[in-house]
């Protein structure tokens, strides 16, 4: 099960096609227990369990996996179990690796970290996510993509917003790394309530 279904309407997550890839491919390797073939992948919808919070939220992609032949699997069937999900959990570790990309944003004069908002133009959708923003203290993001052309949109209370072109091949098995510096923007420029918003949600 994967992120996810909006309940009553026909919008998937954001990051639909990087979760149905990765579920699918994560089923195609994991046997079932006790009839041959595969399982099944589906869309959790977003109003069930952990993995809808995480992903709006927190910006993790969570996968759960059910299986076994009920709730709570008798002791002989465990190791059966384990060693069945072992080539799934090898596949999406695997995935990690890329591609992706692999943000730093630095302040351009100071070269300290910067806590910036990390937008993928066109993979975003506020109403039912959160932004992606780099760690307030190394400036870092790490997003899962599938290999295309992306243009980043990176943005922070009181620096110059940058975008940058992003192409990813699907020979790529590594993340892209990005290091972005930000310019502050003139003091005149700067609206002192974004700063103020800033602060406060810190």
């Amino acid at each position: 099960m994967y992120q996810w279904s909006w309940p009553d309407t026909s919008a998937a997550a954001p990051d639909d096609d990087v979760t149905w890839r990765i579920a699918r491919s994560m089923a195609a390797r994991i046997s079932k227990l006790e009839e041959e073939g595969f399982y099944d992948i589906t869309r959790q919808t977003a109003a069930s369990q952990s993995g809808p919070w995480m992903y709006g939220v927190a910006g993790v992609l969570e996968f759960l996996i059910e299986t076994g032949t009920s709730f709570i699997p008798l002791g002989p069937e465990i190791q059966t179990i384990v060693e069945d999900n072992l080539q799934g959990l090898f596949y999406l570790f695997g995935r990690l690796q890329g591609p992706g990309i692999r943000i730093k944003v630095l302040d351009w004069q100071t070269r300290l970290p910067v806590e910036a908002q990390v937008e993928v133009v066109g993979k975003n959708d506020f109403r039912y996510i959160l932004p992606r923003r780099t760690h307030p203290l190394t400036g870092s993001l790490i997003r899962i993509l599938e290999p295309g052309n992306y243009t980043l949109k990176v943005s922070a209370p009181g620096y110059q917003t940058t975008w940058r072109p992003l192409q990813l091949s699907s020979k790529l098995e590594n993340t892209t790394i990005f290091l972005i510096p930000l310019s502050q923007l003139h003091p005149r420029f700067i609206n002192p309530n974004l700063l103020h918003k800033n602060k406060k949600n810190k």
